[in-house]
């Protein structure tokens, strides 16, 4: 991904580096809803977030569904 530009794009580069970690730790996506970690010196409730991109993919660009398939991303 190229460098995030605005608060949005800042804020779904640490949720994807959260989602990152969990995934090298546990080969999937699949995380807890109450899974809460720390992102870039950031707390972030990682299974919301999660919750959240699946619910609306529509919501996202190219680039970030693309981020989100490499890590073997479950849409439904």
């Amino acid at each position: 991904m190229r460098r995030p530009r605005g608060t949005s794009n800042w804020a779904f580069t640490r949720g994807l580096r959260a989602a990152r970690t969990f995934w090298r730790s546990h080969p999937h996506l699949d995380v807890p809803r109450t899974y809460k970690c720390t992102a870039d010196g950031y707390p972030l409730d990682l299974g919301r977030w999660i919750r959240e991109r699946r619910r609306n993919p529509a919501q996202l660009n190219r680039e970030e569904l693309d981020a989100l398939q490499a890590l073997d991303m479950r849409w439904a």
